[in-house]
């Protein structure tokens, strides 16, 4: 596939994986700015964004499937993609698998990589751990678990979360996020631990509840710019997952400087975001490093945030486009159909097993679900895109609904 070059275009930006959540809105961003669009999917996957009339969609094999042929295909598509044109070309990884397949690809002198020569600290969560303790953000207490040190319950006592240490790991040339266990006493920890391979590296992390916060950035050529932030509403599934709904918020002063002291200590170049969660005491503890474009993008862009062109205008070396010192307005709310309509279907079904969540309540949930204010906004939607905002929506009820689930509990 080769699309025609256009004359007035700033340059071919190449995404992926199409499936990610924020593809939609990484687009509409990219073509706004005067980019075109090409992006990657695993075949089969049927990604939302194939409906887009601003993209176009290839498929490769998912690096779940095989990592060397998903290596091969994506490194033959961009030679393809590459060779008929003198227009900058960029790679703009969306996810933590194009993360880890964007670090074996063969560098090519023709293609401009957003993001750092090195993105380890993306992909190990024990260094964020690290990073984030020397920057001065709060840290819940961890302790990283072996074959050798396993069968020990760590000093900081129940609850603990069980997670693997790689953002993503390569096992048997498949790619495998790996799986979570929440663990409220001695035998869940145990049952934890025998579903560990052998020679597997876990993290065992005090267990910290309250609501999750993001702080986001781009560590452009001149510094970091543009920080903003925001705050969940709402998730998918009470118990914990992805947002269904969240607001913009102001990122605090303190917050920022340990941001600004975390990126300058990794090296980390590109759009990032830091993710945090406030207790009940007000107090945020840092949870996780996502050095890559973020499922809430489309929030970021309701603000006048424009992080994906952004990020590729300073990898070109474009800085006279970026805008000076951007504010984001607070309480810009952004709401994601198919996931509000899920959730609204867990707190309706009640909890399941043990939970340390407190459950919303089913009155207040069916209220907040079906009002609509001025300021709310929804995810992947643009009018002249509308059938992108509905297969999303669809499948995202779809694959909740219909799909049988592995439960994520020890």
């Amino acid at each position: 596939m080769q699309p025609p070059e256009q004359p007035h275009s700033k340059g071919l930006v190449v995404i992926g994986f199409a499936e990610s959540f924020s593809s939609p809105e990484v687009t509409w961003s990219l073509v706004e700015a005067g980019y075109e669009v090409v992006a990657f999917a695993r075949r089969d996957s049927k990604a939302a964004l194939g409906s887009s009339r601003h993209a176009r969609v290839f498929e490769i094999t998912a690096p779940e499937e095989d990592t060397a042929a998903t290596i091969r295909e994506l490194e033959a598509e961009l030679g393809r993609l590459i060779q008929p044109t003198n227009r900058p070309v960029c790679l703009l990884v969306l996810d933590d698998a194009a993360l880890w397949i964007r670090t074996k690809l063969q560098a090519n002198p023709r293609l401009t990589v957003v993001g750092p020569a090195d993105p380890s600290v993306a992909l190990k969560k024990d260094l964020q751990i690290e990073l984030a303790q020397l920057a001065g953000f709060k840290v819940p207490a961890t302790q990283v678990v072996t074959g050798e040190n396993g069968g020990a319950v760590p000093s900081f006592g129940f609850p603990l979360i069980l997670k693997p240490v790689g953002a993503i790991t390569e096992t048997g040339g498949r790619l495998d996020k790996g799986r979570f266990h929440i663990c409220h006493n001695a035998a869940d920890y145990a049952a934890a631990l025998e579903k560990i391979p052998q020679d597997g590296t876990m993290m065992a992390q005090q267990y910290v509840t309250g609501t999750g916060e993001g702080l986001f950035g781009l560590a452009a050529r001149d510094g970091v710019m543009a920080w903003s932030g925001h705050r969940r509403l709402r998730m998918l599934n009470p118990a914990g997952s992805g947002a269904s709904a969240c607001v913009s918020i102001a990122p605090q002063t303190a917050e920022v400087a340990a941001g600004t002291n975390f990126i300058a200590r990794s090296g980390w170049r590109g759009p990032f975001m830091i993710e945090l969660l406030r207790d009940e005491q007000g107090a945020t503890w840092f949870m996780e490093f996502n050095g890559r474009i973020w499922g809430s993008t489309a929030l970021a862009r309701r603000c006048g945030l424009e992080y994906p062109a952004w990020a590729v205008a300073d990898a070109l070396g474009r800085g006279e486009s970026l805008p000076h010192a951007p504010v984001a307005p607070a309480g810009v709310v952004c709401r994601h159909a198919g996931r509000e309509f899920v959730h609204g279907l867990f707190v309706l079904r009640g909890p399941r097993a043990q939970t340390t969540t407190r459950w919303p309540s089913r009155g207040r949930t069916l209220g907040q679900l079906l009002r609509f204010r001025r300021t709310d906004f929804w995810y992947n939607w643009r009018r002249d895109d509308w059938r992108v905002f509905v297969k999303d929506s669809l499948a995202t009820i779809a694959g909740n609904v219909l799909k049988k689930r592995p439960a994520k509990r020890a």
